[in-house]
């Protein structure tokens, strides 16, 4: 378990799992007394100093090489978020499914938002998490993984600060090891995401997320972020250079490409109210959704100049 100024979710995320023998807690340099709580509660508590950059690869990364010392024979480790509650029927279903196809490296479930409907945001991130079960590319930073499998691949890359899960499950996919989504419920998210700087700050992260998985892996490799990556610089550039165009060639006629943007809204929001989203709050999942493309671009332009003067990225929270 991993967590960086938790405090306010990280004790509902312990007691979730205190009947679970062999646990660790790895704080990434807290200044809320999230150590301090987890030490209370009887967790045996790792504290990473700044020594080093901090990010949840390298925690997570921590926690299992500490749990392996300690315990060589483990053969599966869950790996939960200090924002979420671990279902307490997860842990046997997941280790049933590892048990009984020895080609899986590691399992995922369903991740649900703790209060959807307190706020748009919120309702979005829950949209978020519902992926169809079945085999899957990549998983977020919640799964049971097999520890061997875990450790062929060498963990997580530390160096990352954003994007690291996608890139370990790239490295398992091409040992032939599988990765599987299943349709049981594995935990609650506590997004806590209520105002619009909190929903920007994470359409900017996916943005960066893309930009470095097609840097590091190209078109053939991650196919989904070169298309995630492409969409946003089409939709971000479509305005200005519809506008650019016009003024230019003294041709009103190039400013109807404006319309594409109400014409994907209204397409998106038809999507969303077929999804059972009511009218009003399939619109404005539809508009954010869109809008929410600057940001993205916005984050790629990040890790675009990151890589051009080779540097490593600021510590992105793990929300």
């Amino acid at each position: 378990m991993i967590g960086r100024n938790e405090a306010p979710r990280l004790e509902a995320c312990l007691r979730a799992v205190r009947g679970v023998e062999r646990l660790v807690y790895v704080d990434s340099a807290s200044t809320d007394g999230s150590a301090e709580l987890a030490e209370r509660l009887g967790v045996e508590t790792l504290r990473l100093d700044e020594s080093q950059p901090l990010s949840a690869a390298r925690a997570r990364n921590a926690g299992f090489e500490h749990l392996r010392a300690r315990h060589p024979e483990v053969e599966y480790v869950q790996f939960v978020d200090g924002d979420c509650v671990l279902d307490p029927d997860w842990l046997d279903r997941a280790v049933e499914a590892l048990r009984a196809d020895a080609q899986l490296a590691l399992v995922c479930g369903r991740l649900s938002e703790r209060a959807p409907e307190a706020t748009i945001y919120n309702f979005l991130y829950d949209l978020e998490w519902d992926r169809p079960a079945g085999p899957t590319a990549a998983c977020g930073g919640l799964f049971l993984a097999r520890s061997s499998a875990y450790e062929r691949v060498g963990g997580f890359d530390p160096s990352l600060a954003a994007g690291e899960e996608a890139e370990l499950c790239w490295r398992i996919r091409r040992t032939g090891a599988g990765i599987r989504r299943l349709a049981e419920p594995m935990a609650t998210h506590d997004g806590a995401m209520t105002r619009f700087r909190d929903w920007w700050k994470r359409c900017r992260r996916s943005g960066y997320v893309y930009a470095q998985g097609f840097f590091r892996h190209g078109f053939r490799e991650e196919p989904q972020h070169v298309r995630r990556l492409a969409s946003a610089v089409a939709w971000t550039a479509l305005a200005p250079l519809a506008l650019a165009t016009a003024w230019l060639t003294r041709q009103p006629a190039f400013a109807w490409l404006l319309l594409f943007y109400p014409v994907q809204v209204l397409r998106l929001a038809r999507s969303r109210a077929r999804g059972g989203s009511g009218p009003a709050r399939a619109l404005a999942c539809a508009g954010l959704t869109l809008f929410g493309k600057a940001p993205e671009f916005l984050g790629a332009c990040h890790c675009t100049l990151d890589r051009a003067l080779q540097r490593r990225a600021p510590l992105i929270e793990y929300k």
